[in-house]
């Protein structure tokens, strides 16, 4: 590996952890704390296990997790398996730790879920753009945009959110689907915006325009 690809690749690794970082603190320092919810995977789960009775939630989540890194192999290929397979390990150490502090950042619904979406949208930015994922809903995202460069991740994203927001009302209440709803809203427009103005994917389209 010559040097140039070797920093290229430290470079990779330090995005996605930096985008972990952002992921985690924002779940375990002002959403869950304020029991947020955000549409993704964990709160999928949860819903699976309160309606069907199905196992735990952990046990369910890291089914949905397997199945997700599969995907993300065969879907995506080798390149962004690696990248998912440190996102993975990241996040769960980081998010172990940070949830285990018991800290809220924000008491202030409306701050937190505007803080929270903002910096999860910049930390999947951070993750998709080093060509790795959170092996949540973006990897669907992601597959999705491969085959059909037109759609659009964020977007994709949301739409998701929403549909499991939408499954999730018995189980949350209508409060809590309303801020995860505003929260999914924020974090894609967060994600889009910088992916418009700061992708790799971008900055190379816009050299070759020029």
């Amino acid at each position: 590996m010559n040097k140039n690809k070797a920093r290229s690749e430290f470079i990779r690794i330090l995005k996605i952890l930096a985008g972990n970082i952002f992921i985690t603190a924002a779940y375990g320092f002002i959403t869950v704390p304020n029991k947020i919810v955000n549409g993704g995977v964990t709160s999928f789960s949860m819903i699976l296990h309160s309606t069907l009775k199905l196992g735990s939630t952990a046990l369910i989540s890291d089914i949905f997790t397997l199945v997700l890194l599969a995907v993300c192999f065969f879907g995506l290929g080798k390149s962004y398996f690696f990248g998912t397979l440190i996102s993975a390990a990241s996040y769960m150490l980081l998010f172990t730790v940070f949830d285990s502090l018991h800290f809220c950042l924000l008491q202030n619904k409306i701050a937190a879920v505007i803080i929270a979406g903002v910096t999860v949208g910049a930390g999947y930015f951070l993750c998709i753009d080093a060509k790795a994922t959170a092996v949540g809903f973006d990897t669907v995202a992601l597959l999705l945009h491969s085959r059909h460069p037109k759609i659009n991740v964020a977007v994709t994203m949301f739409i998701i959110n929403v549909a499991v927001l939408s499954l999730g009302f018995f189980v949350y209440g209508i409060s809590s689907v309303i801020f995860g709803l505003i929260f999914s809203g924020i974090q894609a427009l967060s994600l889009n915006t910088l992916t418009r103005l700061l992708s790799e994917e971008n900055r190379e389209a816009r050299k070759s325009a020029k």
